[in-house]
């Protein structure tokens, strides 16, 4: 049997404007690193991937903090029914 591709070529055409932009990103992260264009492209692909992730599942921990504290649109606890005595 044949074994799975380990990778996947991808062809991108960019501006020499978007390609600049992406080295001057690149060099803010990684100062002095000699990249590649295939390199850098990916690697601030993933890096932002990731970074969009993150965020999602905080957003997504705190909804789930956020109700299960009980609180109103206004930042209020919501007034909650106390039954009176019985007779």
């Amino acid at each position: 049997m044949n074994a799975p591709k380990r990778s996947l070529q991808v062809n991108v055409r960019l501006s020499p404007d978007a390609l600049h932009l992406m080295r001057q990103a690149a060099e803010q992260c990684w100062p002095g690193v000699p990249l590649s264009n295939s390199t850098l492209l990916l690697t601030l692909a993933q890096h932002k991937a990731q970074e969009i992730l993150e965020r999602k599942r905080r957003v997504k921990k705190k909804g789930v903090e956020y109700a299960s504290r009980q609180v109103s649109g206004e930042g209020k606890p919501r007034a909650t029914h106390k039954p009176g005595p019985h007779p």
